[in-house]
């Protein structure tokens, strides 16, 4: 895009957002601790928060620091996740055509 600005974040985020909410919730963890346990500098804790609310774009490497965190499999999430969302791709939004 134009600019370097980002589109927002999609289903497919939202998703993913919702299973780190849900597994944080289990194990009675706050984003500070989240992000203590990823490493000082790499996710601050307001970066978690917005990663939470589904409203920040999720950098893959990022994600799977997070997976690792909060003990849960990289590709398993992201199947979760994907399978949540198998719809996404007939929104009237998703305007990626097949090649």
């Amino acid at each position: 895009m134009a600019g370097g600005s980002k589109s927002a974040p999609g289903p497919l985020t939202q998703e993913i957002a919702t299973i780190i909410r849900e597994r944080m919730a289990r194990m009675k963890i706050n984003d500070l601790a989240l992000s203590r346990a990823i490493g000082e500098g790499r996710i601050s804790r307001p970066q978690v928060q917005k990663i939470k609310a589904g409203t920040k774009q999720i950098d893959m490497e990022d994600l799977e620091r997070i997976c690792w965190a909060l003990g849960l499999d990289f590709l398993a999430t992201l199947a979760q996740a994907d399978a949540a969302t198998a719809s996404r791709h007939v929104e009237p939004e998703w305007d990626v055509k097949p090649l």
